[in-house]
């Protein structure tokens, strides 16, 4: 036996699709994390999310929105990216509504396992059995990485 050491992606910016809440964006083994979501109060810290996520905000509101569905991207040419309007502590960025269906909402999607326990190398070639530490999620996920 060899020791083994993997690393879990922690989470990641993932856009959705026109009029997708994040419950549905997000892959198995990650859950929405509205926390993060709700982090995005300006335009700088939305476009490095959205540049994560694969896009690039052409322009933004002249306020940020706290509806469900926000942070989020539209359609026009102008206007196009919207960051969480923090203006009321109690409301937190939503992972089950989006209030419009053209609006594509920013999801961060968090890993649910962790890759703990024991892991054992097989000289053939075989990939290392991992044996996995589930928390609160189902599902088949492919999103670790070797370190």
């Amino acid at each position: 036996q060899y020791p083994v050491s993997f690393k879990a992606v922690q989470g990641a910016w993932v856009l959705g699709n026109d009029g997708q809440v994040c419950n549905q964006v997000c892959p198995d083994f990650t859950h929405c994390d509205s926390g993060m979501q709700s982090s995005l109060t300006t335009n700088d810290l939305l476009k490095a999310a959205m540049a994560e996520a694969g896009y690039e905000c052409k322009s933004f509101g002249a306020k940020g929105r706290n509806y469900g569905g926000a942070p989020f991207a539209t359609p026009r040419a102008e206007d196009n990216c919207y960051p969480f309007l923090d203006s009321d502590p109690n409301v937190k960025s939503s992972c089950s509504s989006n209030k419009h269906g053209h609006h594509r909402a920013l999801c961060f999607c968090k890993a649910c396992i962790d890759l703990t326990g024991a892991y054992e190398y097989t000289p053939k070639g075989s990939l290392p059995e991992v044996k996995l530490a589930q928390k609160g999620c189902s599902g088949d996920s492919g999103h670790w990485t070797y370190t």
